[in-house]
C-alpha cells in the first residue's frame, strides 16, 4: 500500500525542480505528451500533460533517492530502470483509479500552496476503504511492491482551485515492466 513522506528531496533539489519545471505549460516545446482522454475520463476537459526531465535532472532524483538514507528507494537493488517525469493537472482535470505496474512508485508534490478544496487528493484503495493525501510541496506517497503483489489502485480527485496540481511522478521498473491498468466505468470519489 501507499505511505506518505515529508522532505523526500534536499531542499535545493525540489526547489531546482520547481524552478525549472513548474511553470512549463502544455504548449511549450519541452512539454512530451498530452494525455489522452482516457486518463481524464471527458474529452471536454483540458488535457493533463507530461514534460520529461532531462537527463542531469534524473540523474540527480536517481541519485538522492537511491543514496539518501531517508529515502524509501535507498540502496534498492532491483531496479534497472527509473522513469521520472513532471505532470500537470489543469484546473478541471482528474485521475481515474487505475494501478501502474511497477516495482516501485512515487508522486511527489511541486504545488508550494495547496489546500484541500483546491481538489486534486492524491487517493487509493486500502481493505479498510479510500485513503487521501492533500498535496504538500516536497511530501508525497509511495509504494514499494515484492514480486507477488501488484501496484495499488488510485487516482486523483478533480483539481477545482485555480492552479494547476503538479507532481514528480517516479517509477522503478525491471526490464520488460511497463503498463497501467484502468478501472472499468465510471470514477467517482
Amino acid at each position: 500500500m501507499f505511505k506518505y513522506i515529508e522532505n523526500i528531496l534536499s531542499d535545493n533539489i525540489i526547489d531546482y525542480l520547481h524552478d525549472k519545471y513548474y511553470s512549463i505549460s502544455h504548449t511549450d516545446e519541452s512539454s512530451h505528451d498530452i494525455w489522452d482522454s482516457k486518463m481524464t475520463e471527458d474529452k471536454n476537459l483540458p488535457p493533463v500533460y507530461t514534460t520529461q526531465l532531462s537527463g542531469k535532472d534524473k540523474t540527480q532524483i536517481q541519485f538522492e533517492l537511491f543514496n539518501r538514507i531517508q529515502s524509501p528507494f535507498y540502496n534498492m537493488k532491483d531496479v534497472k530502470h527509473c522513469d521520472a517525469a513532471i505532470i500537470k493537472y489543469p484546473t478541471g482535470t482528474k485521475l481515474p483509479y487505475h494501478i501502474d505496474t511497477s516495482i516501485a512508485s512515487m508522486t511527489i508534490f511541486l504545488n508550494k500552496k495547496w489546500r484541500a478544496d483546491d481538489g486534486g487528493i492524491f487517493q487509493w484503495v486500502e481493505e479498510s476503504g479510500i485513503k487521501g493525501v492533500v498535496p504538500k510541496y516536497n511530501c508525497g506517497v509511495y509504494a514499494i511492491f515484492d514480486s507477488q503483489q501488484q501496484g495499488a489502485e488510485h487516482g486523483a480527485t478533480e483539481v477545482i482551485g485555480k492552479d494547476h496540481r503538479a507532481v514528480l511522478q517516479i517509477f522503478l521498473r525491471k526490464p520488460g515492466e511497463i503498463g497501467i491498468k484502468y478501472r472499468e466505468g465510471t470514477l467517482s470519489h
